[in-house]
């Protein structure tokens, strides 16, 4: 279990290409709610427990115990960024620790080592850009890029040849994993606070300000922008777009038991013996309900 300074979590619910990295920096500059990251993503915890200095590997009760410690506030708040995955690799954990867990619905047992989760729900309309963008970042590795300095130049984009067979699949992905999310929102009664990406671009300080005051947060200050990160669309981004609805009704929807493969960046047959876990086509087959 965590320690009793933690008080309360913030988990970010939400799936690839959403704009996490964005509201992450902003939630991380109000200075009070942690640093959102994606502690829980297998494929990670191993560069965060060589950050911390943790000898440890995997989601164990250690590793759990030590992030929250030392990643919460001092006004006890504990923030992290989850994908349907994630959390599905967090809850398998948590249930072989010890047999007591093995029967507690999964809000509760997430409660029980992240205190009173409250979730926030973020969620991006246009699938077909989230998935482009989601293709792009696969296929080149690179997530985010950093804002440029005052008289930096800006990097070009990667140039990256649109495989539009691959974005109709990782569309049909991103809508999977957002239907997993609502339906675990809806089975267990929780009432996430929702944020839309379009609507945040559009408005951000405005938006922190509702999602401060539904968290209880209406002493918080708005902090300015970041300015940590550069948006990635451009306009080989638009053009790709363009091309890519008029063939997507066209096109295959993704095999089952098919996934990305980060070795050869492409779709595939999933490999029992990988042992790095990439994009999940059945996301339903991993529900933690």
């Amino acid at each position: 279990m965590t320690d009793d300074a933690t008080r309360r979590s913030l988990l970010i619910a939400t799936t690839p290409r959403s704009g996490s990295w964005l509201l992450s920096d902003y939630l991380s500059a109000t200075g009070v709610v942690g640093v959102p990251r994606e502690y829980f993503h297998i494929n990670y915890v191993a560069t965060v427990s060589k950050e911390f200095g943790l000898e440890t590997t995997g989601i164990t009760e250690a590793y759990i115990s030590e992030v929250v410690r030392r990643e919460a506030t001092d006004e006890g708040v504990f923030s992290a960024k989850l994908h349907w995955l994630q959390i599905n690799q967090l809850v398998t954990a948590l249930r072989g620790f010890d047999s007591q867990f093995a029967g507690l619905p999964t809000p509760e047992l997430i409660a029980s080592w992240l205190p009173s989760p409250a979730y926030v729900y973020l969620t991006r309309r246009d699938k077909a850009r989230q998935a482009i963008s989601m293709f792009r970042a696969m296929r080149t590795e690179q997530w985010w890029e950093p804002a440029p300095s005052d008289g930096e130049d800006t990097a070009s984009p990667v140039d990256v040849i649109p495989d539009y067979l691959s974005i109709r699949w990782f569309e049909d992905h991103l809508h999977s994993e957002e239907a997993e999310w609502l339906r675990y929102f809806d089975t267990f009664g929780l009432d996430p606070i929702i944020v839309c990406y379009e609507d945040f671009v559009l408005d951000p300080p405005g938006m922190m300000r509702s999602l401060l005051d539904a968290l209880g947060m209406e002493h918080v200050e708005v902090p300015a922008a970041p300015g940590r990160t550069k948006r990635q669309s451009d306009t080989s981004t638009e053009q790709a777009l363009e091309e890519y609805l008029v063939v997507r009704d066209f096109l295959p929807r993704i095999p089952r038991g098919w996934a990305w493969s980060f070795a050869r960046r492409a779709f595939g047959a999933i490999d029992a013996s990988s042992t790095q876990v990439g994009v999940v086509a059945d996301v339903g087959d991993l529900t933690p309900l």
